[in-house]
């Protein structure tokens, strides 16, 4: 009998152990599995934040690569180009003054198609590179675009501002993205808008910026535009990415079109970058 009941208390204790290996097991497995699972999760949000940081890192190559395409580019056309257009200018009229027997009217028509060139190389090389932005900064550069277009009678552009010191604002390259991006949005509005009428804003809301750029134009469909959008939207969002800001759109077919541009103050985006 006393066999009997030690056999059965043995029993008792083989069990035990080996549920408590079992459960020991699973709990192993079950914790192997929430380790391997957190691992793969790591390792993909790893490579997924790898990923965006190539994708960050190429379009700021893209768009770097882009401005200093456009700086040697224009300095190609003030420094060569142009003064070469000139010393041809001085030439023909040099000899308009000297040799009477040439034909005056071939001549001058000759000069007239010349000075038309040099304006246009030298419009061109302000167009990539604009002069009054590195002397004189942002707010100068989109007044003299303002200037510019309202003097053609063809469109009416409206700028206003409250900025009249951008040093704690902008650097350098915040000025040149943002002219960039009132380029492409001009550009977009005339092109495709049919715009008569531009108004742009850009504002310094305590420290953030907020630049706005409103049309009558013909507006058009956000998710269709969003889904076909073409180099110009993109070149615009890569800019405002690189600026660590943010952009909405809104338009109604026949009604024009609106974009806002957030930018968080200066110290935020030199920390983001």
């Amino acid at each position: 009998m006393l066999n009997s009941t030690e056999s059965a208390e043995n029993i008792t204790v083989y069990i035990a152990l080996i549920l408590f290996a079992v459960i020991a097991l699973v709990l192993v497995i079950i914790l192997l599995f929430f380790v391997s699972r957190k691992k793969i999760v790591s390792e993909k949000l790893e490579a997924q934040e790898m990923k965006l940081k190539h994708k960050s890192d190429l379009v700021r190559y893209n768009i770097e690569t882009q401005e200093n395409e456009r700086h040697r580019i224009a300095e190609d056309l003030h420094d060569d180009v142009g003064s070469q257009l000139n010393l041809i200018s001085l030439g023909l009229h040099r000899i308009n003054k000297i040799d009477s027997t040439l034909d005056k009217e071939e001549t001058e028509a000759i000069l007239l198609i010349t000075e038309g060139v040099i304006d246009r190389v030298r419009s061109l090389s302000h167009e990539l590179l604009p002069p009054i932005l590195e002397k004189f900064g942002l707010v100068a550069a989109l007044e003299e675009v303002e200037f510019n277009y309202n003097k053609t009678n063809s469109i009416e552009l409206v700028f206003k501002t409250n900025i009249e010191n951008e040093e704690p604002i902008f650097d350098v390259t915040d000025r040149l993205y943002l002219y960039r991006i009132c380029q492409e949005l001009i550009q977009n509005s005339l092109k495709h808008g049919k715009a008569k009428l531009i108004r742009i804003s850009l504002l310094n809301q305590d420290g953030d910026v907020h630049l706005s750029m409103t049309d009558d134009g013909v507006g058009f469909n956000v998710d269709e535009l969003r889904k076909g959008k073409g180099m110009g939207l993109m070149n615009i969002e890569n800019r405002v990415e690189m600026l660590g800001g943010t952009m909405a759109v809104a338009s109604t077919l026949h009604e024009g079109s609106t974009f806002d541009i957030y930018l968080p103050k200066k110290a935020n985006r030199e920390k983001d970058n």
